[in-house]
C-alpha cells in the first residue's frame, strides 16, 4: 500500500508487471499533469500518478535548440520501466517471472528525461519540480535513479579530457 514516485524515463503502465486489479483505487487519485489526452491512458490500479516534465525541457518553440519530442509520460527508453519493476513490480509470469521488493506498491511516474538522443538531460529545476511533485501527491519514497556515462577515465589527462597537453 505505499506509494513509491519514479523520477526517471517514465513507466510503460502496460506491462504485465504493472497489472493488479486487486489493489484497490485510492481516493484522489489519478493526478496527471504536463500532456495533453486522457489520465487514464498513462495510469491504472498501480500506477496512479502519470506527470511529464519533457515540455519544461524541450518545448519545441526553437528548432535550434531542441528537436520535439514526446511530452507524455510514456516511457521511450525502458529504464523507468525497468527501475519502477525492480521496485514494485507483481508476480507476473511471461517469458521471465519477476518480482518487486514491494509488489503490492502503487507507482507515482514522473517523466523528467525525454526521449533517448532527443532531450534526455533534465535540468535541477525540472528534477526539482518533479520531487516537489511527489512529496505533495503523497509518495511516501521518491526514487531518482539518474547518471552519465563516464567519457574520460580517472587517468586520462590532455586531450582526452579535452584539455591542453599535459594537463
Amino acid at each position: 500500500g505505499m506509494k513509491i514516485g519514479v523520477l526517471d524515463f517514465g513507466i510503460d503502465q502496460t506491462h504485465p508487471a504493472f497489472q493488479d486489479s486487486s489493489l484497490p483505487k485510492l481516493a484522489g487519485f489519478p493526478k496527471c499533469s504536463g500532456f495533453t489526452g486522457d489520465c487514464g491512458s498513462f495510469t491504472n490500479n498501480k500506477v496512479i500518478v502519470a506527470r511529464s516534465y519533457t515540455q519544461l525541457i524541450a518545448p519545441g518553440s526553437d528548432p535550434a535548440t531542441s528537436r520535439p519530442d514526446d511530452f507524455t509520460p510514456r516511457d521511450r527508453e525502458g529504464h523507468g520501466t525497468a527501475i519502477a519493476s525492480c521496485i514494485a513490480a507483481n508476480n507476473a509470469a511471461g517469458t521471465v517471472t519477476i518480482s518487486g521488493m514491494a509488489p503490492k506498491a502503487y507507482l507515482g511516474n514522473y517523466k523528467i528525461f525525454g526521449s533517448p538522443l532527443v532531450n534526455d538531460v533534465a535540468p535541477e529545476s525540472v528534477i526539482i519540480q518533479a520531487l516537489n511533485d511527489a512529496v505533495t501527491d503523497g509518495m511516501d519514497v521518491v526514487n531518482l535513479s539518474a547518471g552519465i556515462s563516464a567519457l574520460t577515465g580517472p587517468l586520462d589527462t590532455g586531450a582526452a579530457c579535452g584539455l591542453a597537453a599535459g594537463a
